[in-house]
């Protein structure tokens, strides 16, 4: 698998919350949602479509603003 699925925390307004990524082997979008099934769905189609380190980012941010 070329994209893994991130997990940090982050604080807003004095609550932690936790925000689900994706990494690849050079490229990481670290923020993407507090939703992991949404953000496990994103890895998962980059994964079954062998997309391009290069095309990750356009990607997201596609999905993101549909």
């Amino acid at each position: 698998m070329k994209y893994q699925l991130t997990e940090n925390k982050i604080s807003i307004e004095e609550n932690t919350v936790k925000v689900y990524g994706i990494a690849s082997l050079d490229s990481c979008v670290a923020d993407i949602s507090t939703d992991r099934g949404f953000v496990e769905g994103i890895v998962a189609m980059l994964n079954e479509n062998d997309v391009s380190e290069i095309h990750m980012r356009e990607i997201i941010e596609d999905i993101l603003s549909a």
